[in-house]
């Protein structure tokens, strides 16, 4: 619960970005729970992509409403415990990964961010401006282009979450694998050439 809160609050640091990925999940969550016949995570799903396109009309960028820990900690715990009330008796690994994999971006951006300020001596709780997105930011990438940018990884991961259930499970995973390492290679890239 508390890991999943806080990935959703580390990734309320742009306009839209927060709003937009909660959606994506919020998408990724209603056709698990359609394909596992989950009439709770259903309504969860449902009630959390009316509100957050709702509040996205006022949060795109330029924002005038903003969402602040309150907001993004809230969506945390809802999609925690879809996770959690996911049956994992009947599907097992893809019941449990599904979940995490439609929170990818919040979850990557929340384990980057604990090893960069682990291995830099910052404190883990203190909040700092070298996010991935303020990396972006500072190597001239427009704010609207990062939002879409990180959109566009967090609905690949859905389409991952979709073809679980239709394909192969190992060369999809295969191809998730290949895909998490290719971003996080630019990523990685882009940090580098900033510090320099």
């Amino acid at each position: 619960l508390i890991l999943i809160m806080n990935a959703m609050n580390f990734v309320d640091g742009m306009d839209g970005l927060a709003g937009g990925l909660a959606t994506l999940t919020a998408i990724g969550l209603l056709y698990t729970a359609i394909a596992l016949n989950i009439l709770v995570v259903k309504v969860m799903a449902i009630l959390v992509i009316a509100v957050t396109l709702g509040f996205l009309r006022y949060n795109f960028p330029k924002a005038t409403t903003f969402m602040g820990d309150s907001g993004s900690q809230s969506l945390g715990f809802v999609f925690a415990v879809a996770a959690i009330y996911c049956p994992i008796k009947s599907y097992t690994v893809v019941a449990m990964f599904v979940p995490l994999l439609t929170l990818g971006v919040p979850l990557a951006e929340l384990v980057l961010t604990f090893f960069r300020r682990l291995f830099t001596g910052k404190s883990i709780t203190r909040g700092d401006l070298r996010h991935s997105f303020h990396l972006l930011q500072t190597r001239g990438v427009g704010k609207l282009k990062i939002v879409l940018t990180f959109w566009a990884v967090a609905a690949t991961l859905q389409i991952f979450a979709f073809t679980l259930f239709l394909f192969d499970r190992r060369i999809v995973f295969s191809i998730l694998v290949l895909f998490m390492l290719i971003v996080a290679g630019w990523f990685l890239l882009l940090s580098r050439k900033e510090e320099r």
